[in-house]
């Protein structure tokens, strides 16, 4: 028994949505884009985040945490590797 081929009017689908541009002129527009979408408890921990990474790079770049433990806490003993570090940091977030 032979089937009987689909034409592609039995399976249209709707276009696409044309894309909104965002402009170019404002710094903030990613910001505000998703301040208006997201819910108020979403965008603040969006910015947070981004406030927390920005903090562990400032803390962390040129290993400065690690040697102020070092020197501070344990008298200038190498007590806290960068294997150490790289595990608290991922496993505390």
């Amino acid at each position: 028994m032979a089937r009987t081929p689909l034409t592609f009017k039995e399976h249209t689908v709707p276009p696409m949505p044309q894309r909104t541009r965002l402009p170019h002129h404002k710094p903030n527009a990613l910001l505000s884009l998703v301040a208006g979408v997201w819910p108020v408890g979403l965008t603040l921990t969006y910015l947070i985040l981004l406030l927390q990474l920005v903090h562990q790079i400032e803390e962390h770049y040129g290993n400065r945490f690690r040697r102020f433990l070092n020197q501070h806490l344990a008298g200038g003993a190498k007590a806290l590797t960068p294997r150490a570090k790289m595990r608290i940091n991922v496993a505390e977030g």
